[in-house]
Order: C-alpha cells, then structure tokens, then sequence
C-alpha cells in the first residue's frame, strides 16, 4: 500500500500527515473545506450506484403492494399485500406473481393494521373506525 507525505509550504503551521488517501479539502481553510466536502458527499450520495450494492430496502418476509399496469379509472393502482419471496439488487419476486418485479413498482405495506368498530352513543346507525397501530 502506498503512503503520501503532504506539506503546505505557504501556510505558518506546517503539519506532516502520512495517510493511504489524500482529501484536498482538509487542507482549505476550515469554512471552504466544509464546503466542500459538503459538496463531495453530495456528489457521492447522487452518483451512479455500483452493482453490488441493493438500490432497494426490501428483505425476504416483508409484505408489499405492486404496482398494476392498467390505470382505468376508479380501479386500484396497487395490488397485495403479497410476501416478498426472494431479492435481487434491483427485483422482487413475491408470492401470488410469477414474474419479478422491478423494484420501483413495489412498495412496503405497513404491517398488519387491526381496525376496531365502536356504534356511538348518539346514533345507533353510526360506527366509528379506528385504526390501531
């Protein structure tokens, strides 16, 4: 592994550091080296992802909804819960569907919602719903 030595000549308190990477911005002065590994990270979070990273939070066990392809009106736009059965870096495969699914047109159901019903005091056609979480 190679090792770099640094030195600023032009600054007053001259410091040797040895390291394996060499940041440019940690010898900026304290308010522009902010700024701009501010700016590295930014550039690193938005680039491109490698291919052995997962671009999706999915996991075997989770329950999902998927995305219909017909968009008629008054339909439903999303199908499920189904259980996600296995994972790809960028698909699903759920229970109930053949095929894989891309994992844009998937997302996580919450879990299992238990709902009571309460017939209020006043009027006794009435129910309240309330959802439990």
């Amino acid at each position: 592994m190679l090792k770099y030595q640094v030195t600023l000549l032009e600054q007053d308190d001259v410091e040797l550091k040895t390291t394996t990477a060499v940041n440019p911005a940690m010898f900026l002065s304290s308010e522009m080296g902010k700024t701009l590994t501010k700016l590295q990270r930014h550039i690193v979070l938005t680039g491109p992802l490698t291919l052995d990273t997962p671009v999706h939070r999915y996991q075997q066990g989770d329950f999902v909804y998927v995305k219909t392809w017909s968009s008629e009106p008054l339909q439903e736009k999303w199908k499920g819960p189904h259980q996600v059965l296995l994972t790809t870096y960028t698909a699903v495969k759920v229970e109930g569907i053949e095929p894989w699914i891309h994992y844009t047109r998937v997302k996580k159901a919450s879990p299992q919602d238990q709902w009571t019903v309460r017939i209020t005091d006043q009027d006794k056609l009435r129910l309240k719903f309330k959802r439990n979480m």
